[in-house]
């Protein structure tokens, strides 16, 4: 995201101080063709490794969101079983190697 010099911050601890104190994110996207705003609740965990943010379930932004991702990572699967299926032309071998190599990336819990 491009930040202007004069707004950018340098201090990790304000960014953090920050992200706390105003625990709101707005994401923008589009739904039915349309343009589609939410405002989301986030949580900073202790160590400040991960911001968790939440939808609520009647809200259908989730969903377009999710499928969105999901479209990618089927893009990030397909690519890695052609790409061995290239190297090898075994389609079994290359099908079981590009799940291995994508499936925690798909599947990660965080």
């Amino acid at each position: 995201m491009y930040i202007p010099a004069h707004f950018k911050i340098k201090e990790e601890a304000i960014a953090f101080d920050i992200m706390k104190e105003h625990s709101f994110a707005t994401l923008f996207s589009q739904h039915n063709g349309m343009p589609f705003a939410t405002h989301l609740p986030l949580i900073l965990n202790k160590d400040n490794s991960y911001l968790y943010g939440h939808f609520a379930r009647p809200n259908p932004q989730w969903k377009d969101i999710v499928f969105g991702i999901s479209m990618d990572y089927e893009v990030f699967l397909i690519s890695r079983i052609k790409e061995e299926f290239d190297r090898s032309g075994d389609n079994n071998k290359s099908t079981a190697i590009g799940l291995q190599k994508t499936g925690t990336l798909i599947s990660s819990g965080h």
